[in-house]
Order: C-alpha cells, then structure tokens, then sequence
C-alpha cells in the first residue's frame, strides 16, 4: 500500500525538477538507510551527476525566458526520468514485469502532467523581472526536495500534499492559459491597428472648375456636366445637339431663296426675258 504514495509522490515530483528527485532519494538512501529506495539511485556517481544537474536547473529555471526553453528540452526528459525511477520501485520491490511496466507508465504519465501544468504557469508569467521566476523557482525546489524526504517517512501526507499541488496547479494553468490566449489576442489586435494607421492615404483630386463639386476622379459616377463624362451638357462644345441659339443651329443658315435671307433679291419687273 505505501508503494502507489511513494510512485505517485516521486511521479509528481520528477515532473517539476526530475534531478532534484534523483539526488534527494539518493541522499536519503546512503545516508537515512531507506530500504524503499532502489540501490541504484544511492551510488556516488549517480549523485554525483544528479548533483550537477540540480546545479545547472537552479540557474537555468530562474532566468526569464531561458527557462522556457529548459522547460521545453525537458517535456521528454522529465517524463522518462519519472518512469525510470517507478521501473527501479518497481523492481526493488521483486515485481513482475507487467507490475514494472505499469508502474513505470504510471510514475512517467504523472510525471509528464505535472510537467505540462509547471510549463504552463511558468510560460504564462511574461514578465523579465528575474525576480518572480526566481521566487516561484525556489518554491519549486523546496517543495520537491520537502516532499521527497517527507513521502519516505510518512507516505499518505506526501502523497496528499502532492495531489492537492496537481489538482491546484492544473486549475491555475487553466486560468492562466486562458489570460496568455487573450493577451496575445490583443497585442496581435494592437500590432495590426498600429500597422493599418500607417499606410499613406491618397485624397481625392479634383479637376479646375469642378474643385467646387462633390464628384472626384475617384467617383465612379462623375457629374454629367464633367470633362470625362459621356454625356456632356447640352451647351457643351461636344455635344451633338447644340442649342438653338448656337452659331451651328440650321435656323441661322444663310438660305438665298428665303424672303428673309440678306442675300435674297426679288426678280426685276424690266427684265429682258419678259
């Protein structure tokens, strides 16, 4: 019974920081002679390699944005280290195989979601204050080094504490990602506002006499009265109707056979053909 505590405790905590885990078992194996603890985690050169690794984390978590990317290399790491330290309980404690795969997919598949919740509310503080990231760093690393020697002394307050953390955590990166999706929302609504303000724009010109009028070049109806309409006023020196008083009207044509014409004169009474 304490064994499902003890996977489940480790699986949450590998999924933070998987290196602290290796070390802190280790240290709790060779020196607090937990029979729990698999021979292989308690040898001088695994934690001694552990040991540097908790180093570059302790460094690397703490940095804005490096972090990030640590956390991404490790989305595989952490998972697979969780599933080795179950495998190693596993089999310490002389289980079949089929008990070894599932508590290694047990131990790796806790792992891996607490990982992701850690990823989330990590990735969603945007902030370059190295502050916060060291702050929620530091809580990280205590909580699993507090955890990993508690869950060997009292397996089910671990365990509860650990699950309590999942449950919180999974809530609170549901929140979060929430709010990094709207923030980035709004910058990208923001950028596309700012880039649309800057385009150059043409006003509409207006030809000579029509600077008086509504209609532009960039209308597609333009005043019949226009110069590029096809339908010129009928004044217009283009037009095929001109008005009567035109100087092109048939009414003024000169006719010599009219009474009225200038040019018309009247046959002579006298004339020799009479």
């Amino acid at each position: 019974m304490s064994a499902i505590p003890l996977l489940f405790t480790s699986g949450w905590a590998s999924g933070i920081n998987a290196y602290m885990v290796v070390l802190m078992l280790g240290i709790m194996g060779r020196f607090a002679h937990m029979s729990a603890v698999p021979p292989t985690l308690d040898r001088l050169d695994v934690m001694a390699v552990a040991g540097a690794l908790v180093l570059v984390e302790f460094w690397a978590d703490k940095i804005p944005y490096v972090h990030t990317g640590w956390d991404a290399l490790h989305t595989v790491i952490r998972p697979v280290i969780g599933g080795a330290i179950g495998l190693l309980m596993a089999h310490h404690s002389h289980g079949s195989l089929t008990q070894a795969v599932v508590t290694a997919a047990a131990a790796g598949g806790t792992a891996l979601v607490s990982h992701l919740v850690k990823s989330t509310i990590r990735a969603a503080n945007v902030s370059p204050d190295p502050v916060s990231h060291g702050v929620v760093s530091m809580a990280e690393d205590f909580l699993v080094a507090g955890l990993v020697a508690l869950v060997l002394l009292h397996p089910l307050i671990a365990a509860s504490i650990a699950l309590l953390a999942l449950v919180t955590g999974i809530l609170l990166a549901t929140v979060l990602a929430a709010q990094f999706k709207r923030y980035l929302e709004r910058r990208f609504s923001q950028r596309r506002t700012h880039q649309a303000s800057r385009l150059p724009r043409h006003e509409p010109r207006l030809l000579g006499h029509e600077a008086s009028r509504s209609e532009s070049l960039w209308s597609d109806g333009p005043a019949p009265d226009s110069a590029w309409s096809d339908t010129p006023a009928p004044d217009s020196a283009w037009s095929d109707t001109p008005a009567p008083d035109s100087a092109w009207s048939d009414t003024h044509v000169s006719d010599p056979y009219r009474p009225e014409s200038p040019w018309y004169e009247p046959p002579a009474s006298d004339s020799v053909w009479d």
